[in-house]
């Protein structure tokens, strides 16, 4: 149902770029006070992320862009950080494993998409529906703060991401297209060219890097 949704929600943004050079996008809050945050009133921004990682689903969206981008705004954020040991381990199917090393490394990273995805496997995987759950809740909110992030079917409006693998995660699991049929780099933006079941023709999606997150 999350899915169509978001279909149908691209094919009115689709339809609507044909008309328009711009539009109003879903979030009502700017970079710089997100920075200001981040900068001035830290304290909140760590009040903002300890919600955010216990799945309180009462966070509006700007706070969730908060916790998103502000982490990424974070000295020693890491848009790059690898999880082998992750990977190894729910690529086993080792969930217990998994979920105990997908806990300890989302305590200093809470909103890689990449985690919380795997998270939310491992949960269902061992049956685990409250912490399943809890991992969807902190995945979609991401997802949502990136589809608001820009009408993402114009350079000139493209969806902003906190690292690389947010990109790869966003496209694989939260839009589910039918198949990438191409991508390239144009300056720091990422075009990849896509089918999305439900709509008629390809689609290229472009893709930017926060500033600073590369």
């Amino acid at each position: 149902m999350i899915m169509k949704k978001i279909r149908l929600l691209l094919t009115a943004i689709i339809a609507l770029a044909s008309l328009t050079a711009s539009a109003e996008v879903n979030l009502k809050i700017s970079k710089s006070e997100i920075e200001s945050t981040v900068r001035n009133q830290p304290q909140k921004l760590k009040s903002l992320t300890d919600r955010f990682a216990s799945g309180d689903s009462t966070l509006s969206r700007e706070e969730v862009a908060t916790v998103y981008f502000g982490t990424a705004m974070m000295p020693g954020f890491n848009p790059g950080a690898k999880y082998t040991d992750v990977e190894n381990a729910y690529s086993a199917s080792n969930f217990e494993e998994a979920l105990r090393l997908i806990d300890n490394a989302l305590a200093s990273d809470p909103t890689n998409l990449a985690l919380l995805f795997k998270g939310y496997g491992a949960a269902s995987g061992l049956g685990k529906a409250d912490r399943a759950a809890g991992f969807q809740k902190r995945l979609l909110g991401i997802c949502e703060v990136i589809f608001g992030s820009g009408m993402g079917v114009s350079d000139a409006s493209p969806y902003i991401v906190a690292r690389p693998s947010d990109r790869d995660e966003f496209i694989a699991k939260y839009l589910q297209p039918v198949k990438i049929t191409g991508s390239a780099t144009l300056g720091d933006i990422d075009a990849v060219k896509m089918k999305l079941d439900g709509v008629k023709d390809e689609v290229i999606l472009y893709f930017k890097p926060l500033a600073g997150a590369k």
